[in-house]
């Protein structure tokens, strides 16, 4: 897996994730929401990834959870096909919020955030 983070604001965070994401390298995924109690809202980038198990699945679960404990919220962007197709057989797209870009994701975060933390 190629894990890449990105940190727009001090309340969000991007995860480009490549390759394979599953039950070997969920929790090098995990710590990155983990690591700070800042981050509410959490984009998932599954444009390059290749495989996707259930442990991955269930990884981006305890993302949710976390993100929406906190007031937020995780939010897949651009899956590739195959893991689109893992997503409609397990009704993950139903689960959770999808959207065709990073962009678009971001887009559904209030952008006002940044300021109602440090105000």
């Amino acid at each position: 897996m190629e894990l890449k983070k990105e940190q727009p604001d001090d309340v969000t965070l991007v995860l480009h994730i490549g390759g394979r994401f599953d039950a070997h390298t969920m929790e090098e995924v995990k710590a990155c929401w983990r690591s700070d109690d800042a981050i509410r809202h959490i984009v998932v980038d599954l444009s390059q990834t290749t495989f996707i198990d259930s442990i991955a699945l269930a990884t981006l679960i305890s993302g949710l959870k976390t993100a929406r404990k906190r007031g937020g919220n995780l939010v897949i962007a651009n899956p590739a096909e195959a893991v689109k197709v893992i997503f409609e057989l397990t009704a993950m797209d139903r689960a959770l919020t999808v959207t065709s870009s990073v962009e678009e994701a971001l887009a559904l975060f209030p952008s006002n955030d940044k300021l109602q933390q440090n105000g």
